[in-house]
């Protein structure tokens, strides 16, 4: 490229509505003379790339607002980065129910709500910050899916039939998770203060302490400027920064906030792209094919390639199915039922698992019905 043209690019590039940080980046890297062995696989990193010759075509074309949905973030870009390139979200404060603290002392918190748009032009950048963030897209979620896993050393495949209930406002929960061979039959609940875990076979009791409540503001601010979501420490070991704030039900990762499912199968944008958008149980999907699967988890789940259907506004997996070599399918979860924000349909769910476990909580702890 003459170098006329990139200054004319980046004359333009400053135009748009970018972070001043991604601004800056991409005004450098169009400083720049571009290399030819620039497209080097990272394994297992973020790494959102604005390649020089598709901004100069996208430019040149005049496709400025697609442009403009672009930010040049590169290992180690933090959550915050993340969240900045959704431009088409409205953002919003909730106020929670008011709840102790762990003092006890009452206080009321406040709660980071995105309210996305269903017309939004979806990117690998909007769709990956929205499944890495899920639970900042909905309050309330009612699903029940079915879980596949294979295990390639045994040759063995597992079925889970999974329920899940959650008020993410007031940490409330309710979730069951039944094998298909009849060997895993448990639930677990959270009251707002207290998780416990049963086993509807052995009928044991287990704490499992104060539910993970969603990240308040203040936490929230704290974690995605201090935290990257990818980085490599002093040893040279690579690692994710997770959010840990669960919805407080089994298998919450494989759908309801579907962080490490994205963080193992869109690491690397090349090795997957965006269908076109579908409905599925009602809801409006945007469809992935993943044609390339890091060899860890090739090894681990046998499997090769996936699909996947995420909801478009909240970044729930809808499906996903991965295939081997040979088109079995070996990793699935397919969900048949889901309900967003109706408060009313998934309290009264969890009302009444809560009143159903806590029957069977006293029966198992006293050994006969209260």
């Amino acid at each position: 490229m003459k170098l006329e043209d990139r200054e004319a690019l980046k004359a333009e590039i400053s135009k748009f509505s970018f972070t001043e940080n991604a601004k800056e980046r991409m005004i450098r890297a169009l400083s720049e003379e571009p290399e030819e062995t620039a497209a080097i696989k990272r394994r297992g990193k973020i790494a959102f790339r604005v390649a020089l010759i598709a901004a100069a075509l996208t430019l040149l074309l005049g496709v400025g607002a697609l442009a403009s949905n672009l930010t040049n973030l590169k290992d180690g870009a933090t959550y915050a980065e993340l969240a900045d390139s959704a431009v088409s979200v409205e953002t919003a404060v909730i106020p929670a129910e008011t709840q102790p603290d762990s003092n006890g002392n009452t206080k009321e918190y406040e709660y980071r709500r995105i309210y996305a748009d269903e017309n939004e032009k979806m990117t690998q950048e909007s769709v990956l910050n929205r499944m890495l963030n899920a639970i900042d897209y909905y309050d309330y979620a009612s699903v029940e899916f079915t879980l596949q896993d294979y295990l390639p050393k045994e040759d063995i495949t597992k079925i889970y039939y999974v329920t899940n209930d959650v008020d993410l406002i007031s940490s409330r929960s309710y979730s069951t998770s039944k094998s298909e061979d009849g060997l895993t039959d448990l639930a677990q609940y959270s009251n707002g203060k207290a998780s416990w875990r049963l086993n509807l076979q052995t009928k044991s009791v287990t704490y499992e302490g104060a539910p993970i409540h969603r990240m308040t503001l203040d936490e929230y601010t704290k974690f995605v400027e201090d935290f990257p979501v990818y980085y490599v420490d002093e040893e040279g070991n690579e690692g994710w920064n997770n959010r840990t704030d669960w919805p407080n039900t089994y298998y919450s990762s494989s759908c309801l906030m579907p962080n490490q499912i994205a963080i193992n199968l869109l690491g690397d944008t090349k090795d997957w792209w965006l269908e076109e958008e579908s409905n599925y149980l009602g809801r409006k999907c945007v469809n992935i094919t993943v044609n390339t699967v890091d060899e860890y988890f090739q090894e681990k789940w046998g499997t090769t390639h996936f699909t996947l259907k995420v909801d478009k506004l909240t970044g729930i997996l809808l499906e996903m199915k991965g295939f081997d070599d040979e088109e079995i399918l070996r990793k699935a979860v397919v969900v048949s039922e889901i309900t967003i924000d109706d408060p009313e349909y998934t309290n009264a769910r969890i009302d009444a698992g809560i009143e159903h476990a806590e029957a069977l909580k006293h029966e198992f702890i006293y050994g006969k019905s209260e």
